[in-house]
Order: structure tokens, then C-alpha cells, then sequence
């Protein structure tokens, strides 16, 4: 399983739903933070949690790993800190000076962040980042806690979860964009300054996690295809090799030798 898939099916998190609305410490964003944890489990099940307050009490003496130093991300450290002095560490493009003198993170390789206790992916995705997250295996970090933050909006939220709910479905922008309360051209400028990503490209995110989870299981490629909401096997095979690197039938040989 990739990290990516963990993220994209952990997203959205309404409240009252395994998630808590965070108000950060320092709010440099200006805004709520949402933050939901993610356990890893044997066989890299994953179940969701529900933080209690204050979040960050049980990582005094512990590293925190966070991937994109942006606003989000440096809230998140920040609060970490503050709580509970946590050991800060961060992969990014270029040292990050702010974050490194507000809270004494330090700037590691990304085979070092992958130590930390935990990790923290912080949105909005980049497009370095969302190559790096469709590359990493659940099985090379060594936290069992993979925490998801990004700036809260009640309208993109209802759309993400619009897109979970629908993700086999052809959503049409124009609906996806009514279900936020917002203007064509309006929702996706926001859905991707949040996100990282087009509400398309999101989309065909959940259908690849969810196509992938089913070959995982065994089912036959074309039904897999149809489920998950492909025009047809041979779109669905397209799609695939662009975004996974093999061919379905190739992933899933290697998924159940």
C-alpha cells in the first residue's frame, strides 16, 4: 500500500467524523487547521482516530516528521513544539528558516524523516510531493502514525466528501462545484490551493486507491475496472500504468505472491 492512498482515502474528515477541528496553536494560516491521525496496523490495515486535547502531550521526547513545510505544515510544528517540545523534523525543497528558529526544526534527507516517530503530510500536495507520496510504501516508515493536516473549509470539505461517496461515478465539475456553494472557476482554484491537486485529478486518485485495494483482494481486472468507475478496461489500464508505474494485471501479481 502507498502512502498516498492512506491520504487520499483519509480526506475528508467532517466534524464529528474520527476527526477534530484544530485550532492551532499559532494560527500563521489564519484560519482552522483539520488533522486527523491514521494507525497503521499489521498488514498495513489502517484505522482512523479521534485526538483528544491537547494533541500533542504523548510526543514530548519524540520526533515529528513533516513532509512540505508550507503554512500548513509549520502550524503543525509549531504546535507540537509549544505543546510539547517535540523534536521537529522536516523534508522539503530548501531549508525552511522560520520553522527552523520558531520551533528548532531541522532539515533532513528523506530516508532520515522516515525514522521519525511519526509523520505528518501537510496539504496542500506539490507536485514533487505527489510523485514522492505515489512512491512510498507504507513499509518503509518506521512511525505506525501518519497524521494528514490542511487548512479546514466547510465547501471543500463537502465536495471531498461528495467525491468519496461518488468516487465510481462521472461527477461533473458543475455539480461538484454546486455541492461547495461556489462558481466553476472559483471551486477550482480553492479545491486545488487546498488540496494540491485538481478536483479531476483527486477523483481519479480515489478510484486508483480503491481499484488498487480491490486487486489486492483478488478480483478479476475487468470487474475491478467497472467499480471503480473506469470508462473501460482499456481506460482503466491507461490510467494505471500512468499513475502506478505497471500494469494492473502486473500489480497484482505482485500484490498477491
Amino acid at each position: 500500500m502507498l502512502l498516498i492512498d492512506v491520504i487520499t482515502t483519509a480526506l475528508p474528515a467532517p466534524t464529528g467524523f474520527h476527526a477534530k477541528e484544530h485550532q492551532c496553536a499559532y494560527p500563521g494560516v489564519g484560519s482552522h487547521i483539520g488533522l486527523t491521525w491514521l494507525q497503521l496496523a499489521g498488514g498495513m490495515q489502517v484505522t482512523r482516530g479521534r485526538f483528544e486535547y491537547p494533541y500533542w502531550l504523548s510526543f514530548r521526547s519524540k520526533t515529528l516528521g513533516i513532509i512540505g513545510m508550507n503554512a500548513i505544515g509549520l502550524a503543525v510544528a509549531r504546535d507540537a513544539f509549544a505543546t510539547a517540545r517535540a523534536n521537529i523534523i522536516y523534508y522539503h525543497a530548501e531549508a525552511v528558516a522560520e520553522a527552523e528558529s520558531a520551533c528548532a526544526a531541522r532539515l533532513v534527507c528523506f530516508e532520515g524523516l522516515l525514522l521519525a516517530d511519526a509523520i505528518c503530510v501537510a496539504l496542500p500536495w506539490t507536485d514533487g510531493a505527489e510523485g514522492l507520496l505515489r512512491a512510498l510504501r507504507l513499509d518503509r516508515i518506521n512511525s505506525g502514525t501518519i497524521y494528514v493536516a490542511w487548512l479546514r473549509s466547510p465547501a471543500i470539505e463537502r465536495a471531498l466528501a461528495h467525491l468519496k461517496q461518488n468516487y465510481a461515478e462521472r461527477v461533473q465539475l458543475v455539480n461538484l462545484a454546486a455541492v461547495a456553494g461556489m462558481s466553476k472557476f472559483h471551486f477550482v482554484r480553492a479545491f486545488t490551493a487546498i488540496v494540491g491537486v485538481t478536483p479531476h485529478r483527486y477523483h481519479l486518485l480515489l478510484r486508483l486507491a480503491k481499484a488498487k485495494a480491490m486487486l489486492h483482494e483478488g478480483s478479476e481486472i475487468a470487474q475491478v475496472a467497472v467499480q471503480a468507475g473506469f470508462w473501460d478496461q482499456s481506460h482503466f489500464d491507461r490510467s494505471f500504468r500512468l499513475f502506478v508505474g505497471m500494469t494492473p494485471t502486473q500489480y497484482q501479481r505482485n500484490a498477491l505472491a
